[in-house]
């Protein structure tokens, strides 16, 4: 064997050490192995890179119970709370501005410092909105503002273009144009759609990548948990949605199935009037 190829064949017992050391293979160095934080977020999980990276940097967190639950709906309190902490901006002192927001709101550093950003702006009954669930044409609007995305001349269109609201066009064309959102398979934008966790931290993790406030994180693999005996896996996605029964208290369905409002309607009865609520279930 000559010199040069002795040294060769070191080096790469050395190399195959040490990924073997550091918990990698010759195939995944553009990987990061770590152990799962959620029960509902794993490695066929399509958002995973995404909630995992905000959640180390502390944007947004999951529940005691050890769930994400990324199908749960984002309110715009709560896109609004989040906003404040992946942008960092600084507390504004409460202001009775809104209805819905007090001094004691768990609410009000969002609500107070995305409106002086002028990223959301109210209600014109003069609430917030805090309750309210933020709509896919919401969020693109408040993205646009919250990290001052501009027009860049090209064409977007949507099949459902006509159902977006005059208000929020031009930030689902922005956002568009910025490749944040390209919208449904079937090449609407669907924008009367309450946007949950995991499409929210998507949006906004494409958003901080594009303005370079972040850089975007290797892909994330998941270690396989250790088991005892003959153990299977059975995993359900617990998808919720709410039942528009009153304005101040919350009544939601869960489903291991994808779940969307449809509408309502009214049933009068000789000593009493139903609401029937309808709701498509995918799957």
């Amino acid at each position: 064997m000559t010199k040069n190829r002795m040294m060769t064949v070191v080096l790469a017992s050395v190399l195959s050490l040490a990924l073997v050391l550091f918990g990698c293979s010759p195939t995944d160095a553009n990987t990061i192995t770590i152990d799962q934080n959620f029960s509902d977020i794993h490695n066929e999980f399509w958002a995973k890179n995404e909630v995992t990276q905000l959640v180390d940097m502390g944007v947004i967190n999951g529940y005691p119970d050890k769930q994400f639950r990324p199908a749960l709906e984002v309110s715009r309190g709560q896109a609004a709370n989040l906003l404040s902490s992946a942008l960092q901006l600084p507390e504004a002192p409460y202001e009775p501005i809104f209805k819905d927001v007090s001094s004691k709101s768990s609410h009000l550093k969002g609500a107070m410092s995305t409106y002086k950003a002028g990223i959301f702006l109210g209600k014109e009954d003069g609430t917030f909105g805090v309750a309210d669930s933020l709509t896919r044409e919401q969020m693109a609007t408040v993205i646009v503002r919250a990290f001052g995305l501009e027009d860049t001349g090209e064409d977007i269109h949507f099949n459902d273009e006509n159902r977006i609201s005059e208000s929020h066009r031009e930030g689902v064309k922005i956002l568009a144009q910025h490749e944040i959102t390209t919208g449904k398979e079937d090449g609407t934008f669907d924008p009367k759609t309450a946007v949950n966790r995991a499409t929210y931290v998507v949006f906004l993790h494409r958003a901080m990548v594009k303005t370079g406030k972040i850089e975007e994180s290797q892909e994330i693999v998941f270690n396989k948990p250790p088991t005892l005996g003959n153990y299977e896996t059975i995993r359900h996605e617990q998808n919720f949605v709410e039942v528009p029964i009153s304005s101040t208290k919350k009544t939601y369905l869960r489903s291991n199935y994808y779940l969307q409002f449809a509408g309502e309607k009214t049933r009068k009865h000789a000593h009493s009037t139903d609401t029937l609520y309808t709701y498509t279930v995918g799957g």
